[in-house]
């Protein structure tokens, strides 16, 4: 587009939006999150779109996020809708692939941004095929992404603990089939964190089984597991390569807040 008020720029995203269908509750909740970004200009919907406040804006969010003051699924509408904008800005029309493509990593909190992208350049490094980096990349990006809502503000403050939280979480996401690549991804992060020096001895908190039971995420309090309560947790150790199996490791049920959780050895 050529040089547009923001108000323009929504009227635009509205035109762009309207052929994909949305319910009218997800309409509004983009119409409240434009207009918060809109509130970011000071002449209000007849200030010049600016990429770069629009962008501050997010990084604001961003933070609010890691401070608590934003939840996650606000986080993600207000990042989302702004995304939205600054696309239909620049290219005159929305397509959500081309957004993701370009800010894969920008819903997280910068600190885990950081962290993100550093691992994903080690994984370049590690000689692993490219899909098997993506997959790693992915689940890494999960758990970074779930992180603040644990109440973990960097890596540095992960423990045993968080890790083995992390692995009920991702159950959430991957089936049975599934789970041990994404097992072996979340391994390959805590390995990178060790060899970084951010937070070292959490390899041997990755299971070498896979989840066969789904866990609600609400379910996996910070304190869910504390250090004199997890009987079900027997560490082994051995690990192997990049993304090592400890093979020895037992989930029990203290792990998902006393809920069963069944596991099967690979």
């Amino acid at each position: 587009m050529v040089e547009a008020t923001i108000g323009e720029v929504v009227e635009a995203a509205r035109r762009a939006m309207a052929p994909l269908g949305h319910s009218v509750s997800t309409m509004r909740r983009y119409e409240f999150a434009w207009r918060q970004v809109s509130a970011e200009f000071d002449d209000g919907c007849l200030a010049v779109f600016d990429r770069g406040r629009v962008e501050r804006f997010v990084e604001r969010s961003a933070a609010g996020l890691a401070s608590g003051d934003v939840n996650l699924r606000k986080h993600r509408l207000l990042r989302k809708a702004a995304l939205v904008l600054v696309e239909v800005a620049e290219t005159g029309g929305y397509k959500w692939a081309v957004s993701r493509r370009a800010h894969v990593n920008g819903g997280l909190v910068p600190v885990f941004r950081a962290v993100q992208e550093e691992f994903e350049a080690w994984l370049g490094k590690a000689g692993l095929a490219k899909r098997t980096r993506e997959l790693y990349a992915v689940v890494s990006r999960r758990v970074l992404g779930w992180l603040p809502e644990r109440g973990v503000a960097a890596a540095g403050e992960l423990t045993r603990c968080d890790v083995s939280a992390a692995v009920a979480f991702l159950s959430v996401f991957y089936q049975p089939g599934s789970m041990g690549a994404a097992l072996t991804g979340l391994r390959c992060l805590c390995r990178f964190l060790d060899e970084t020096g951010r937070c070292p001895g959490l390899v041997g908190a990755v299971p070498g089984f896979s989840a066969r039971r789904r866990v609600a995420p609400g379910v996996l309090g910070r304190d869910a597991v504390g250090a004199g309560r997890i009987p079900g947790f027997v560490d082994t150790g051995g690990d192997k390569g990049p993304g090592g199996a400890s093979s020895g490791f037992q989930v029990g049920s203290a792990a998902v807040g006393h809920r069963r959780f069944e596991v099967v050895g690979h």
